[in-house]
């Protein structure tokens, strides 16, 4: 018999990381499982999913309001409660998964009979606070599984024999690949402070005078936006960085690139880099908690530095523009790892996880 998945997500309407996870997931799920899928979206009254998601997806909003505050989230997500219970009898859900800690935390309270309740995280451990984190840390024993993307990570969930570890997908619409003859550089996420633009761009104004000839293209929008275009204009960037606005077609930015940097303070897993691997650009990146390492192999597809360390992330820049052939290398190597997080891959973790936690129901 068929199975029902819910998946509960914050706005699924909002351009972001989870939510391409989430569309992208839910597609897999119906390719290759023949799962039926609903996607709860909390905070959302209507409208349709930036990325795109299979019309045989049903999309549920709650029209909850969002709190910064995640206690007062979860206090405000209570209230849904009752909603996602009436969601899952109508719709006689087998399994419901939650894609952030305030979510996380609710299913706790969400009662239906043989109902699988799987917490997954996106961000790092300890970006709760205090109070917030002894709460996770007593519910998320009593969940049915906690997913989690990194070995890294799991490290820091010993208390929960429940967890385990699937890495993200990507999922790719084209099967085009950069060239990398293009003079550009590119980064792409939100402007947020966590994403470390800033120091892209620090780290830009130290090597200006050997790559002015290529351009930097740093897409997204956020909060930050105000300020990293200052930061251009104030180290006299304007010529070579470009602050772009957030695109759909993502895909077309990454082909017509020939390096991709990733500068994040903190990176729990960084989707765009599997995104960027897929399109054979090889990787710069900062060594930050925990994703990048799992993903890029340091001197075969990419280049990792220290965390935080500017100079060295211009210098692993600046050797790969002035090395075609190592581009040409790594953006090889890249293509053929990218495979070991291909969407069947990744799918066959979770049919797995399913499996195991249907027979121990």
């Amino acid at each position: 018999m068929k199975k029902t998945i819910a998946i509960a997500c914050g706005d699924i309407t909002q351009l972001g990381g989870i939510e391409r996870v989430v569309c992208n997931f839910s597609e897999n799920l119906i390719e290759f499982g023949g799962y039926d899928v609903i996607i709860i979206s909390v905070n959302s009254n209507e409208g349709l999913p930036t990325y795109n998601l299979s019309s045989k997806v049903k999309l549920i909003h709650l029209g909850i309001k969002k709190s910064k505050s995640l206690l007062k989230r979860c206090f405000s997500y209570i209230g849904a409660v009752k909603n996602i219970c009436e969601i899952c009898r109508k719709n006689y859900v087998d399994i419901i998964i939650g894609t952030a800690a305030g979510l996380n935390i609710i299913l706790y309270f969400v009662k239906k009979k043989n109902l699988i309740k799987i917490a997954c995280e996106h961000s790092n451990y300890d970006y709760l606070a205090f109070y917030a984190s002894l709460v996770r840390r007593f519910v998320y024993t009593k969940l049915n599984a906690v997913v989690l993307l990194t070995q890294k990570d799991a490290e820091n969930y010993n208390f929960c024999k429940n967890a385990t570890v699937i890495p993200n997908t990507f999922f790719s619409h084209t099967k085009s690949f950069s060239d990398l003859q293009n003079n550009v550089v590119m980064s792409a996420g939100r402007f947020h402070k966590v994403k470390g633009f800033d120091l892209l761009i620090e780290s830009v104004s130290l090597i200006k005078d050997k790559c002015a000839d290529w351009k930097f293209k740093i897409f997204g929008d956020g909060d930050e936006k105000e300020n990293l275009v200052k930061m251009v204009v104030q180290k006299n960037l304007e010529n070579i960085i470009e602050i772009m606005p957030a695109t759909k077609n993502i895909e077309k930015e990454y082909c017509k690139s020939s390096i991709y940097v990733l500068s994040s303070r903190h990176e729990p897993f960084g989707l765009v880099l599997l995104e960027a691997k897929s399109c054979g650009l090889p990787i710069v990146s900062f060594d930050c908690p925990n994703g990048p390492a799992e993903i890029i192999r340091d001197g075969i597809d990419g280049i990792l530095v220290k965390n935080g360390d500017v100079e060295a992330l211009s210098q692993a820049i600046l050797k790969l523009i002035e090395n075609p052939r190592l581009r040409r290398q790594y953006g090889q190597e890249a293509i053929k790892d990218v495979e070991r997080f291909s969407p069947k891959r990744v799918f066959e973790m979770w049919e797995k996880l399913f499996a195991d936690l249907i027979k121990e129901r």
